[in-house]
């Protein structure tokens, strides 16, 4: 608005309505003496009709009676402050629906182990939360992995390879509390937070899944055996009658 148009208009004319309450109220303790300033944030209608956010300091003028003779307040549009927060927090929300909906399991992790996890990690870990939480990875594998390397040295360089940044990719062995293992692919990736970065596991069980390429890998080392060994000849044909 201009400063014409700003003159012998309410105050009550340009904020949201829900904060005229608010308003009214931090103006009275000013009037009443019962403070000499108050500082709080409100709402504004924008001419165009948008909201506009402001952290206000008002303060009270008085005569040498004491008594009030006007307001005088200094403000601050910090709209672009509390757009950023509604943003951040719809994106929590979100990330939190994406995390408790997950068919993979989710698990958050500092240096010291988890710190969360979603409830498909539980499923895959066969651990409650409460049994997953302050546990490192390698307390939850074998001593070795399938290559033979020992499971803490390995996690160690994964972790802070992750910590530095480089997303890390790979498949590895863990354990249920009955002494099984299982096979899991596995993302890890660096969040970054407040206090500093986290890192996010991305675990997917794939035990059926090798054991089904085990299962063909050998079926084909035995029919190749058998083709070999064969005293008749065998070969393959496509449709059209084509060797391969």
């Amino acid at each position: 608005y201009s400063q014409e148009e700003l003159k012998n208009r309410r105050w009550q004319d340009f904020t949201h309505p829900e904060d005229i309450e608010l308003n009214q109220k931090n103006i009275e303790l000013l009037i009443s003496g019962q403070k000499d300033s108050v500082r709080f944030i409100k709402r504004f209608i924008h001419k165009n009709g948008s909201i506009v956010w402001a952290d206000l300091n008002s303060m009270v003028r008085r005569d040498n009676t004491g008594k009030a003779l006007y307001l005088m307040t200094n403000l601050h549009d910090i709209s672009d402050i509390k757009n950023a927060e509604a943003t951040l927090l719809l994106s929590k929300e979100k990330f939190k629906s994406l995390f408790h909906s997950a068919s993979d399991g989710i698990l958050l992790m500092d240096r010291e182990g988890f710190t969360d996890c979603n409830p498909a990690a539980e499923k895959i870990y066969q651990r409650t939360r409460k049994q997953l939480i302050g546990h490192s990875p390698v307390e939850l594998s074998p001593e070795r992995q399938s290559d033979g390397r020992s499971s803490s040295e390995s996690a160690r360089e994964k972790i802070e390879a992750a910590y530095l940044g480089i997303p890390q990719a790979f498949e590895w062995q863990h354990s249920r509390p009955d002494g099984s293992i299982f096979t899991a692919e596995v993302g890890l990736s660096r969040v970054a937070i407040a206090e500093g970065y986290i890192l996010q596991a991305i675990v997917r069980d794939i035990t059926e899944r090798k054991q089904s390429e085990k299962a063909l890998k050998e079926s084909e080392q035995r029919f190749q055996t058998l083709a070999n060994m064969s005293p008749v000849g065998i070969f393959h044909t496509d449709y059209e009658g084509s060797t391969n």
